[in-house]
């Protein structure tokens, strides 16, 4: 996969509703999208990181960003799985190996400078 066509599958996550809203009845109109949520974890990360640092924590900024950034790419490919599906896909972990895999799909066939 090339990296235009990895970021062509992340832009599917603009038009991902987060399920849990739904399952809330939240309106379609004001429901939140993955991409949006994910833009909020990373704003909240980089300011938490700005008062940490100013408080004399020490961390790695850019790991924690990645992180905040990455932490949701997997459901471009396998959709959001709301909190209440955890207790259906089986022993504990499950979701984190599926997200695991699928990440690895999407990331592991761009060349090692892309990554």
């Amino acid at each position: 996969m090339k990296l235009c066509e990895l970021l062509e599958r992340l832009n599917n996550l603009k038009q991902m509703p987060r399920t849990g809203w739904l399952l809330c009845n939240v309106p379609l109109s004001e429901v939140e999208d993955v991409a949006q949520h994910t833009f909020d974890v990373a704003a909240i990360t980089l300011l938490l990181a700005d008062e940490l640092e100013r408080g004399g924590k020490k961390l790695d900024r850019g790991r924690a960003l990645s992180i905040a950034v990455v932490h949701d790419w997997a459901e471009a490919e396998s959709g959001d799985f709301p909190y209440t599906a955890l207790k259906y896909l089986g022993p504990a972990g499950t979701k984190k190996r599926i997200e695991k895999r699928v990440l690895e799909g999407l990331l592991g066939k761009l060349p090692n400078k892309e990554k």
